[in-house]
């Protein structure tokens, strides 16, 4: 982790106008081609921890995206791990995370098991499956996995400087098109950190990732 030198970043001025407002955040969806994923989802182990690997990957390779502001200060994490949603059987959903790592076998066994005992906690009763805002090094993912959206609008805590900084990222049901499949990705970040630019490259690094998936998962 190292603290941003607000004096000499080049995005100082874009930095102090956009911390400025009230909700500084903005979005981007896109429409991702997941075929490759999709048809090899047995051999991957599914279809939601290799696509949260590669979201993981590519967020940990773009510096706007590690960025917090922590006690009033503006630090770049080494690294950020995936926090996101969990589907109970009664309905209801619990928050869960996990440490990421390059290694893609190693987070898709850590995943697994930290899913499990999310779930394990939720039916305890124990509400610290309910908590994971105890940390800024966390990105925030959620997938609806039962409709197939084009936008989706986050709830955004305003005035909460640290969980401002937090990137949002959403996914629903991926569908068949004539070419293959497809999922709507939508991205929320915060302007004060990052640019269009540097977001896009990001979500263009994810679009590859998914072209080429054979060589990044194995």
């Amino acid at each position: 982790m190292k603290i941003v030198d607000l004096e000499n970043w080049n995005r100082k001025s874009h930095y102090e106008l956009f911390n400025s407002y009230l909700q500084p955040c903005f979005r981007i969806d896109i429409r991702l081609d997941v075929t490759k994923l999709v048809k090899n989802r047995e051999k991957y182990g599914g279809f939601f921890i290799p696509f949260t690997y590669l979201l993981m990957r590519a967020l940990n390779n773009c510096e706007g995206t590690k960025i917090r502001e922590v006690d009033g200060k503006l630090v770049v994490f080494d690294k950020v791990h995936p926090s996101f949603t969990v589907n109970l059987d009664d309905g209801n959903f619990a928050f869960c995370r996990c440490e990421y790592v390059d290694d893609f076998l190693a987070f898709k066994k850590s995943c697994r098991e930290e899913i499990e005992r999310a779930k394990k906690l939720a039916i305890s009763g124990d509400k610290d499956y309910f908590t994971t805002n105890d940390r800024a090094d966390l990105v925030y993912l959620s997938c609806l996995p039962w409709i197939d959206f084009l936008s989706v609008e986050n709830p955004l805590p305003l005035g909460d400087k640290l969980s401002m900084s937090i990137p949002r990222l959403n996914w629903g049901k991926f569908v068949e098109t004539e070419k293959g499949f497809e999922v709507t990705l939508s991205t929320t970040v915060n302007h004060a950190y990052i640019d269009g630019r540097e977001l896009s490259s990001m979500l263009n690094e994810i679009k590859s990732s998914l072209e080429n998936i054979d060589k990044i998962l194995g």
